[in-house]
């Protein structure tokens, strides 16, 4: 896993690197009945979040207002960029994401 954030160090601080990322990170996570998971998001005042998870059949969105969420800073401490993005996948799994990643 930490080879994924340090693949992600090496890009700009954008809101694009960040969906990329967690998109990455989520893949990872995904339970056996699902193939694929798109993160998408808009980011004018209050992030919102458009998740499009792929099973071997079909496909289901959920949709997350997150407010004001952080990216992920390429040129941060990379243990506290770590702690913040999983922070937000362990909310995920408690919330809109529970039966799609483990």
């Amino acid at each position: 896993m930490e080879s994924t954030y340090s693949y992600y160090t090496r890009r700009e601080t954008s809101i694009e690197t960040t969906l990329m990322l967690l998109q990455d990170l989520l893949m990872e996570r995904l339970t056996p009945d699902y193939r694929k998971i798109w993160v998408q998001a808009s980011n004018s005042g209050r992030t919102r979040f458009c998740f499009t998870i792929f099973s071997n059949t079909d496909y289901t969105m959920r949709f997350l207002d997150a407010g004001s969420f952080r990216q992920f800073r390429t040129d941060g401490n990379l243990d506290e960029e770590m702690e913040i993005i999983e922070r937000f996948i362990d909310n995920l799994i408690t919330g809109i994401l529970s039966d799609i990643i483990i």
